[in-house]
């Protein structure tokens, strides 16, 4: 890359600093790719069908000693990488530095470090018993109505489905009663039979009789079995134990529906009970802070295309320090955030800025996110 791509490529990022700082305290996307009130991905729904146990909840000082070491990872990772900027920068050749293949990778190694630590960190919160996602998260609510969603439209397709066989249903009743009558009409014309044989030595008139009455159910059974069921015998028993068989289908698909709503809306009732906790409310407090700043670093790490606005987003180092340090508030471990990192003036700032937007457009390490 050359001398003017790289300018060109600083002022279309300078040009949207201004942006980039709103965003870094709301919402700067990285790759997971999340944008909902500022609410951090919500996993309270993805087994409500699991059989909930009693939670036994624990203390902050038990969850977090775990968090705030993933986290530490992770800033000294990002110190790592300001060191980098900021050496290159007191080189005569700063910009060729930041182009070697070892800066290159020292640069993609750190922040991988840096993204890892932060998705660690946001699990081992999300499974420490008692969380729950914060009473109003815009997220929660939505996963949870994509849920009753999906189940109330099967549970109406399946309706629709009952309804439109209806005829099918009916159809087989009328086969049913058409097959009761043809069985009497046989059972008439045995009769008739044994009666013209029984008759003969006796009554031939009246043998004759039952003779031609034989003949006449025989001829009046076979015209049914030909106009009603053409293929009658094997065929149609199969035909109607289908018919019955798929009736019975549907039912069952529609009280499966109705219990998976069942267990859903149970699932959300308890939920609701575990978000009044002060557990609850203190993990989710601390998970959002968290959320923020990852996101924030990632903006500043990652190349960011909004296709919507067709320019590029990105987030200021001094921004990421701000969300860092309401990180370390929420671990009420303000001490996270010392030292260089800490103290950086304006004019480093920019510095670091300018190396990380040559570092973000490196071609050999790709990393531009759909925001």
């Amino acid at each position: 890359m050359d001398a003017a791509s790289h300018g060109s490529a600083e002022a279309g990022e300078s040009s949207n600093t201004t942006t980039s700082s709103s965003i870094a305290g709301t919402s700067a996307a990285g790759p997971s790719s999340h944008n909902h009130d500022d609410d951090p991905p919500c996993h309270c729904w993805s087994n409500f069908l699991a059989e909930d146990k009693r939670v036994t909840e624990v203390t902050l000082n038990f969850a977090l000693p775990p968090v705030r070491a993933e986290l530490g990872r992770g800033i000294k990772a990002l110190e790592k990488i300001i060191s980098l900027a900021e050496h290159s920068a007191d080189q005569d050749e700063g910009t060729a530095n930041l182009l070697s293949p070892e800066a290159r990778e020292t640069f993609s190694s750190h922040r991988d470090t840096v993204v890892n630590s932060f998705e660690t960190a946001t699990e081992i919160v999300t499974t420490t018993p008692g969380y729950v996602c914060r009473k109003g998260s815009a997220e929660h609510e939505r996963r949870y109505s994509q849920r009753h969603k999906a189940l109330t439209d099967v549970e109406d397709e399946l309706t629709r489905n009952i309804e439109d066989a209806e005829p099918l249903f009916k159809a087989r009743d009328e086969l049913l009663l058409a097959e009761r009558r043809m069985r009497r009409r046989k059972y008439a014309q045995a009769a008739f039979r044994t009666m013209s044989i029984v008759t003969i030595p006796f009554f031939p008139l009246l043998s004759a009789l039952f003779t031609a009455a034989d003949m006449f159910g025989l001829s009046v059974v076979i015209a049914i079995q030909k106009a009603v069921f053409p293929d009658a015998g094997n065929e149609l028993g199969e035909t109607l134990e289908r018919v019955v068989t798929l009736e019975k289908d549907l039912q069952r698909k529609v009280a499966e529906v109705k219990r998976l709503k069942d267990k859903l809306e149970t699932r959300k009732a308890k939920l609701e009970e575990r978000q009044q906790h002060p557990i609850a409310t203190q993990l989710a407090g601390i998970l959002r802070k968290i959320y923020l700043a990852r996101h924030a670093a990632e903006g500043a790490l990652f190349l960011q295309s909004n296709k919507r606005a067709r320019e590029h987003l990105t987030v200021p180092i001094r921004d990421v320090v701000s969300n860092l340090r309401g990180m370390g508030d929420a671990l009420e471990s303000p001490e996270m955030i010392t030292g260089p990192i800490a103290s950086l003036s304006d004019d480093q700032c920019a510095v670091i800025d300018r190396a990380l937007a040559i570092l973000r457009t490196s071609p050999i390490v790709p990393a531009t996110i759909d925001v």
